[in-house]
């Protein structure tokens, strides 16, 4: 076991993991949603609905991405927050609503998206990625 340890990446991986975990009192790989994350919020600024749209349903593919990383059961965004204990995520009804948003987004095309819903939006899923430490 030691041989293999000491052959492999696996052990400087998870030392640096920690390290940088500790170091900043953030968890690993946050910087980078960090960075996704202000590039979704850029988007609101463009005025465009369509661009309004993207927003959430980028918003949407992050969130399920997270949800898949901290290892949540389930087949669909929907069964992943159904099966999410509420102490881990406080607004898990709201994101079911934010995510039926985005239902609505990529399978109605006629579907109209106002400035001021998006925003609403977004704001369901920053206070999850704070929740789940991800921004």
């Amino acid at each position: 076991l030691a041989y293999t340890l000491r052959k492999t990446s696996w052990f400087s991986f998870a030392y640096w993991y920690d390290i940088s975990e500790f170091m900043t009192t953030r968890s690993y790989g946050s910087k980078k949603f960090g960075k996704r994350w202000q590039g979704i919020l850029d988007r609101l600024e463009s005025g465009s609905e369509n661009e309004y749209k993207l927003a959430i349903t980028e918003a949407d593919a992050m969130l399920e991405e997270a949800l898949v990383k901290l290892d949540f059961k389930g087949e669909t965004i929907a069964e992943r927050l159904e099966n999410t204990a509420p102490t881990i995520l406080p607004n898990r009804e709201d994101l079911m609503g934010a995510n039926r948003i985005r239902n609505q987004v990529v399978h109605d095309p006629n579907f109209r998206l106002a400035r001021d819903e998006a925003v609403r939006a977004l704001d369901i899923y920053q206070e999850a990625f704070l929740s789940l430490d991800m921004i």
